[in-house]
């Protein structure tokens, strides 16, 4: 019964997705386990912070009851039992619930003493009773229980030979007479040894191990376990996330923090775990992830700003600031109608103002953004574009040319790139910035 393919919950992609939430939910929720070093998903228990907490996650589509003998309980301190790691708190998170109506032994853990949980576990009952069992079978389960019964290792691996096969009990005896057993240890294995190979006993054989497992040992783990029951579902548990200090003020709407938190966050880390069985990150490592799919979001899906700038209109004061631009003056010279000259000065007024306020709230948005979509996005197509129009020897034709080639590069799209949106008053009044550029030769005239 060790931890095998059953236990392992990338078996369900929705198991693989809640673990990854709990992991986030707990690190940034549980004020313990902020100064975490290690947290390790999918290592012998589902999520591992140091050895302060491992938590086991139990996820239920459906409503599920959280009864005496769950499985969600008998497997998960099995699997305590047998795992090497020590850790000081042990955690069963499910979504599990125990039962309304009935006297359910488990619904006092977490007030228990030590004593009195050994008790609780003692006195479940799964009903089922050895005597009744005529088959015997050296199976993995019934070795392993055997194995805490004192008996020696050596016969435990002249009987695991034999493993897997059904026997009457005149064959059993005939078997357990070619090994040196004591009297004792040959009545225990004969009881031990009924055959509860069939799934529906898998649960009685957990807790069949546990309690005959070594005193000291059981007392150490059941000592350490709470049981979290009736947790929440993963679209729940998403608004507790959501909740948290860590991500205040990143989203709008909560369909937004489903959006980051499920696919940006939850989703790439269960992703990992899937594809390299087992992930594991340090504490500043983890924080970064978070922080850095939060300012992505923020980027992706947040730029109030340019919105705000699509029917803003400057003043006439503000206006006549940049009557002196270049810009203006070589817009003016190819004759671009009125209409045409206020709606350039109207576009690079607001481009301009919205990169100052932007700077307010972001300081590295210009270096990191701005500046490589002005020269690496709309410098290199305004320039091929304008290519495109070869100057004549007629300085008139080529003032038209140049009217011509303006235009045109009104009409030109351009991706958004990072944050930035690339709205049509943007990319124009950010060509005007090109133009305006000192270091920077690009212009609208068509050369004489």
């Amino acid at each position: 019964m060790e931890k095998n393919a059953s236990h392992d919950s990338r078996d369900s992609k929705r198991g693989d997705f809640y673990q990854s939430l709990v992991a986030i939910y707990y690190a940034v929720s549980k004020p313990e386990l902020f100064k975490f070093d290690k947290l390790i998903i999918e290592h012998e228990g589902d999520v591992s912070f140091d050895n302060l907490m491992q938590i086991e996650t139990k996820h239920h589509k459906t409503a599920h009851s959280l009864s005496d003998t769950s499985e969600d309980f008998w497997k998960t301190l099995y699997n305590w039992l047998n795992q090497k790691t020590e850790f000081q708190r042990l955690v069963l998170h499910t979504t599990s619930h125990f039962p309304t109506k009935g006297n359910t032994q488990l619904k006092k853990w977490n007030k228990a003493s030590i004593d009195e949980r050994i008790e609780i576990l003692h006195k479940i009952d799964f009903g089922y009773n050895l005597s009744d069992f005529d088959n015997y079978k050296f199976s993995k389960a019934n070795l392993e229980i055997i194995q805490n019964l004192n008996v020696t290792s050596e016969a435990i691996d002249n009987l695991a030979i034999s493993t897997n096969a059904c026997y009457t009990k005149d064959e059993i005896e005939t078997i357990l007479g070619n090994s040196i057993l004591s009297e004792d240890d040959t009545k225990s294995i004969l009881n031990e040894c009924k055959d509860t190979s069939n799934n529906k006993y898998k649960i009685w054989n957990y807790s069949r191990f546990v309690k005959t497992c070594n005193d000291i040992r059981l007392r150490s783990i059941v000592s350490k376990i709470t049981i979290e029951s009736n947790q929440k579902n993963d679209d729940d548990i998403i608004i507790e996330i959501s909740l948290s200090p860590t991500f205040k003020g990143v989203c709008k709407s909560q369909n937004d923090f489903d959006i980051l938190i499920r696919e940006k966050l939850a989703g790439a880390i269960a992703s990992k775990v899937v594809g390299e069985k087992r992930w594991e990150i340090v504490s500043n490592e983890f924080y970064s992830i978070l922080n850095e799919a939060k300012a992505r979001f923020y980027k992706d899906n947040y730029r109030p700003i340019f919105d705000k700038y699509l029917l803003k209109e400057p003043t006439e004061e503000q206006l006549e600031l940049n009557s002196e631009k270049r810009f203006l003056k070589e817009l003016i010279h190819i004759n671009c109608a009125p209409d045409e000259i206020k709606e350039a000065t109207v576009n690079y007024w607001k481009t301009n103002t919205l990169i100052i306020e932007e700077l307010d709230s972001n300081p590295l948005f210009v270096n990191e953004e701005y500046v490589p979509y002005k020269e690496k996005i709309v410098r290199p197509k305004i320039v091929n574009n304008k290519r495109k129009h070869t100057p004549t020897n007629d300085k008139e034709e080529n003032k038209r040319l140049s009217l011509r080639f303006y235009r045109d590069a009104k009409d030109l799209t351009f991706p958004d790139y990072l944050g930035i949106r690339s709205l049509p008053y943007f990319s124009h009044g950010t060509m005007n910035n090109i133009v305006e550029d000192e270091n920077d030769d690009f212009n609208w005239i068509i050369n004489d």
